[in-house]
């Protein structure tokens, strides 16, 4: 059930990203510039024309994959029951990402948090009553996996437009224009992303086409544990790059992808140590049946530190308009991926989808790398590498001190008293952390608190 579930998200998102060509991260540059100049007729009309636009956009694709005479679902193997489920997730998807790329470029990240959580709940809502009153088919359990998106693509657009309807400005004016100037600054980022979704996805569907339902079920929990990691690194990231669009001097464009770097590895390394060392326990959550795949998410969390700096460099450079060489990044990393899909899977099965993944994230980090130096960026490579290497060595000792499930939690105690120790993580870095989640009298509220405590201990 889970293999048909895991297969109807990914076609699901595919489409989503195919049908909306990304467009609610290529307004951002725009959006960010109209920000930081106050222009919010400029705002108004760039995000309700993206919104529009991705509705029709995604019907139209709807009505082609499932056209009588080339049915793509058809193709792959999915019934045509699940269709109005597929309808809802690439609506539902792609209304969500327009929202919540508005809300982050308006700084207004906090927002998004409270709908993300009760559209989560939403999910719960639907599945508790399928269990308790009806069979639990997978046309049912892949209704209530929908309502995520049904939910959160409804409830951030009613956030957003609270947001903005008394600012000045109209909605829905000078249509082609913005959605020609959008299309414009996202297509360059498309391609490599959508090859990045198909790179990624496309290894739930190698295996639903290759092995069955139940190697891609195998398979996708791991990659949906790794996925929320990469979740976490890209809800910082992504606030970074509205902020760097508007900025004029390319100076204070590095200080913060600087910033933002080391404070990503710093708040997301300790746990990706923890989804290495303990894969066992992680995976248990779901069920015992998917600690077999605990070699799968051991694998792909090998590629996690490449990956973080790969997005945090993609950002930087979108950010300055360096289309071209965004998309030879996507391109670096998906190409090899999708030719390893048809080379690995076939013989080794889901751990050959995981080995995929992570080759291709390391070939991206050469060009990232051949990028950064040709364009004389200054990174902290140092502190990058310092974390790195401290968060692993933790986890091997933690593990191998044989304590259990504790070693969890003592990973990311330790992990983070040493940056503190060694003034990797300063009093700046906390109250930055802080801002991240909450407005910013709040912020230096509640990080002011923490410094207290942590000097009161003698760890800063």
């Amino acid at each position: 059930m889970i293999g048909i579930i895991a297969t109807i998200g990914s076609i699901s998102m595919i489409l989503s990203l195919a049908s909306n060509f990304d467009a609610g991260i290529g307004m951002k540059r725009f959006l960010g510039i109209a920000y930081s100049e106050e222009k919010w007729s400029d705002f108004k009309a760039t995000v309700s024309t993206v919104w529009i636009f991705v509705i029709f956009s995604g019907l139209v694709l709807l009505f082609l994959v499932i056209n009588p005479w080339f049915n793509i679902l058809e193709i792959i193997g999915i019934d045509s029951m699940y269709i109005p489920i597929i309808f809802a997730i690439v609506i539902g998807n792609s209304l969500q990402s327009v929202c919540r790329n508005a809300l982050t470029s308006m700084l207004k990240s906090q927002k998004i948090i409270f709908p993300a959580i009760l559209s989560g709940l939403s999910r719960f809502v639907v599945l508790i009553p399928i269990i308790l009153f009806f069979e639990s088919t997978s046309f049912e359990m892949s209704f209530a996996y929908s309502m995520f998106y049904i939910s959160i693509g409804f409830i951030l657009s009613i956030v957003l437009w609270n947001e903005l309807r008394n600012k000045k400005g109209r909605f829905f004016v000078e249509f082609r224009k913005n959605i020609s100037i959008v299309i414009k600054a996202s297509m360059f980022r498309w391609i490599p992303i959508f090859m990045g979704l198909v790179g990624g996805q496309a290894s739930i569907l190698a295996l639903f086409s290759f092995k069955g339902p139940a190697e891609s079920g195998l398979f996708y929990i791991p990659y949906a544990v790794f996925a929320i990691l990469v979740l976490i690194s890209n809800s910082i990231t992504s606030v970074l790059h509205p902020i760097l669009s508007g900025m004029k001097e390319e100076k204070s464009q590095v200080i913060l992808l600087n910033r933002s770097l080391k404070i990503t590895y710093i708040i997301t390394m300790p746990l990706a140590v923890m989804a290495f060392f303990y894969s066992d326990q992680v995976l248990q959550i779901f069920g015992k049946d998917f600690v077999v795949s605990s070699e799968i998410l051991s694998i792909l969390v090998m590629s996690y530190p490449f990956l973080l700096f790969n997005e945090g460099i993609f950002f930087f450079l979108f950010a300055k308009a360096k289309y071209k060489e965004t998309l030879i990044l996507g391109l670096s990393a998906n190409i090899p991926r999708l030719i390893l899909y048809f080379i690995l899977i076939p013989e080794i099965g889901s751990i050959g989808a995981a080995y995929a993944l992570v080759i291709g994230t390391i070939l991206q980090t050469f060009t990232t790398l051949v990028f950064v130096r040709r364009l004389r960026i200054r990174i902290p490579s140092k502190d990058i590498v310092f974390v790195s290497i401290i968060s692993f060595l933790i986890g091997v000792g933690v593990y191998f001190s044989n304590i259990g499930i504790v070693g969890v939690i003592l990973i990311w105690v330790a992990t983070n008293i040493i940056f503190l120790k060694i003034k990797l993580l300063n009093s700046q870095n906390i109250e930055e952390v802080f801002a991240l989640i909450y407005p910013q009298d709040i912020a230096v509220q509640k990080s002011d608190r923490i410094i207290r405590i942590l000097s009161k201990l003698k760890i800063i």
